[in-house]
């Protein structure tokens, strides 16, 4: 027999028997393992560099990933470093639908082989987040492309 709990109910048992925190942390790592995504809310307080990506049939390994950063902030903004530019902009998630965008960005023409406009342009086009095996993965629509990027800093609460 199978028993399913909501994550609300688990954290309420969590709760009472020390904490729901760890719980839930433990059981989202458990979820993304499987190929699942983490609750929108982890988004929410964390801060991501961008190590690779795909568009079309082009594989882009980044060299300097501190240069292209996204961090989640409350009230549903987003704080954006795209190479030389530096952007904020608002962001919603539901499920495994991502939202970010419009980016207000600075306009500093970055040196030759940047891929600032790249990022920017891509990051406003997402539609889809998961996290597997502690990298967040943001798709484009109809398969056109996937961006991977890996935790810099999770606010602790």
């Amino acid at each position: 027999m199978r028993i399913r709990l909501t994550l609300a109910t688990a954290c309420l048992v969590a709760a009472a028997l020390g904490g729901c925190a760890p719980w839930q942390k433990a059981a989202e790592a458990w979820r993304a393992r499987e190929g699942g995504s983490r609750p929108y809310a982890t988004l929410e307080g964390t801060k991501w560099q961008w190590r690779s990506g795909i568009v079309g049939s082009e594989v882009i390994a980044i060299s300097q990933p501190a240069r292209y950063t996204l961090e989640f902030q409350p009230d549903h903004r987003v704080a954006i470093r795209s190479d030389c530019n530096r952007g904020i902009g608002a962001w919603s998630a539901k499920l495994d639908t991502l939202s970010i965008g419009p980016l207000g960005l600075t306009r500093v023409a970055c040196p030759a082989g940047s891929l600032s406009r790249l990022f920017t342009e891509t990051l406003e086009s997402v539609r889809v987040w998961y996290v597997r095996d502690g990298a967040l993965f943001l798709e484009l629509p109809e398969s056109r492309g996937t961006f991977r990027f890996e935790l810099v800093e999770a606010a602790v609460g």
